[in-house]
């Protein structure tokens, strides 16, 4: 490993903030012109119409940021609650006074 993955590799997560990877960034910006592409042309079929769209991706990734660190925080305090009830039910299971 280089020095810049092993620096990555060692660094705290930050809960608070999410950066997508290049392939996650393409999936989300694809789901979000098609989107986009559907919805013109059910309703509008015009191509000025579809130009006035085009912020709609922003918003969508926006979002789906957003959806991403609720659900890292989500899988931590499944971790964390799991830890602590493994704790507890060592203690419990050794008979040692928690």
């Amino acid at each position: 490993m280089k020095g810049k993955e092993k620096e990555q590799l060692y660094q705290k997560r930050n809960y608070d903030h999410y950066r997508f990877s290049m392939k996650e960034l393409l999936k989300y910006m694809g789901q979000a012109l098609a989107l986009c592409i559907m919805a013109d042309y059910l309703f509008y079929k015009s191509k000025w119409v579809l130009l006035l769209m085009l912020p709609v991706p922003v918003f969508y990734l926006k979002w789906q940021k957003n959806r991403m660190i609720r659900e890292r925080r989500k899988n931590l305090n499944y971790q964390f609650k799991d830890a602590l009830t493994s704790q507890v039910f060592t203690a419990l299971s050794t008979e040692y006074p928690a």
